[in-house]
């Protein structure tokens, strides 16, 4: 990590929101600031934006430990009240912070309300996600689309058990289920784009199944999403099957990125090298595939010469998805593993305090 990131995120700018400053902190073990940053989101209504939400939940993901208390019961009752209004506004996906939102309250212990929140977003949730299946024009990518929604659903599956299991497991299951028939009948062939050799659309239009390729590459979009969320549906679904397309989708990503067919132009999570390094980092460690640990270390070493320029740069983006602070956070947890980044990977390993 470069000596001088402190300092440099330090610097005022634009991109710069009071959510995202607080949420360094915390990832530097400055823990002071948040529970104030707690109640002026509540006391202000700051938790509307999306990137607002993921931002507050990466941050109370890292500060799992910390005990329940009056503070966080207010903060919990606003989080799911905003979710229930962003849901019947039609929002569902990671990046709107929503699908993230329920897999927060379920890794939390059942002896506060957080389970009760969950309850009440998945009633809202599963039929919203239902008739997205069901729309003529379906968005598949990990951030805004069902591809990201269905894996933060499916890390719930590993927390589910007892009477719930019957209520919320097999409803999840079964939208997994048919959309990993949809994806397979929606893969592309090889040479459908002959720009960016594309294996999924990122968005498709039905009946007559017109797609739109991503014009970008790195967690928010593109194949190797589609290969993680894949990865850990062979688990949720018990079909090895899945597991073995997955790896052979994310090995053709780095053969297209070897061959010069893979086009990335930014440094960020959501659009660059930060997100290939998370996505593929997770992709080694769900399958073992020695290829994708030697890819991720491909794109640590980009990133780590990219962030020179970008922390020189006259009004630096120190922003979540596309700035320095998604860059810090994407190095520290592949560098020193002590952030879980559970939001954006949709791993649900380690309970909450």
């Amino acid at each position: 990590m470069p000596a001088n990131w402190t300092a440099s995120y330090a610097r005022t700018t634009p991109q710069t929101t009071p959510i995202e400053s607080a949420l360094f902190q915390v990832w530097q073990g400055n823990e002071t600031r948040w529970p104030m940053l707690r109640r002026q989101v509540v006391e202000e209504d700051l938790g509307q934006h999306p990137d607002a939400r993921l931002a507050l939940l990466l941050g109370e993901e890292t500060l799992r430990h910390q005990p329940p208390g009056p503070e966080r019961a207010a903060f919990d009752r606003y989080l799911c009240r905003v979710g229930c209004e962003a849901i019947e506004a039609g929002s569902f996906s990671v990046a709107d912070g929503i699908a993230p939102l329920v897999r927060h309250f379920l890794a939390r212990p059942a002896t506060d309300l957080a389970h009760a929140y969950a309850d009440v977003l998945l009633d809202l949730l599963l039929p919203r996600l239902q008739q997205e299946l069901r729309t003529p024009q379906v968005k598949l990518s990990l951030a805004d689309g069902l591809t990201g929604a269905l894996a933060s659903l499916g890390a719930i599956l590993d927390r589910i058990d007892g009477e719930r299991i019957g209520i919320y497991g097999s409803g999840i299951r079964a939208l997994i289920e048919q959309y990993v028939r949809s994806l397979q009948g929606w893969q592309l062939p090889v040479d459908a784009d002959q720009d960016q050799h594309t294996m999924f659309p990122r968005v498709i239009s039905r009946p007559d199944m017109i797609w739109e390729t991503a014009t970008q590459n790195g967690w928010a979009y593109g194949d190797v999403g589609q290969a993680l969320f894949l990865a850990r549906a062979s688990r949720w679904l018990h079909q090895p099957a899945l597991a073995t397309w997955a790896t052979r989708i994310a090995m053709y990503t780095v053969f297209r990125r070897m061959a010069g067919n893979l086009t990335v132009s930014e440094s960020g999570i959501r659009n660059g090298q930060a997100g290939l390094l998370l996505l593929y980092w997770q992709l080694y460690q769900l399958t073992d595939e020695p290829e994708l640990k030697r890819e991720a270390d491909y794109w640590q070493q980009q990133l780590t010469v990219s962030i020179p320029a970008l922390e020189a740069a006259p009004q630096p983006d120190h922003s979540l998805l596309d700035g320095l602070l998604g860059i810090y956070g994407a190095l520290r947890a592949v560098d020193e593993g002590d952030l879980p980044l559970q939001s954006l990977l949709f791993d649900l390993e380690g309970p909450y305090a």
